[in-house]
């Protein structure tokens, strides 16, 4: 079984416009940069896509935050600071 990966952010630098429908469940938020600069990125959630809220997940180095559980909404990667090629995904936990 094909396990599902959702990218929100390619070789970034600033938070993009890259929003996903998540029907809910276990995921895991996967971050890579380039160069962190002191920048953190986090995984923010909407109800209804219009105003994002910061959720409690976020990443100041590569790295991976395991088993999260997802509600129904939008999600995107927002990123504060100023690192350089960042990458970005969610991925379905099982």
């Amino acid at each position: 079984m094909a396990q599902l990966r959702i990218t929100l952010l390619t070789n970034a630098a600033a938070t993009g416009t890259g929003q996903f429908l998540i029907s809910g469940g276990v995921f895991n938020f996967t971050v890579d940069a380039s160069v962190w600069n002191g920048a953190q990125v986090s995984l923010e959630f909407s109800r209804d896509d219009s105003t994002y809220i910061p959720t409690d997940i976020s990443l100041t180095q590569n790295g991976s935050q395991m088993g999260i559980p997802l509600e129904y909404g939008y999600y995107r990667a927002a990123i504060s600071g100023s690192p350089t090629g960042v990458n970005a995904s969610i991925g379905q936990s099982y």
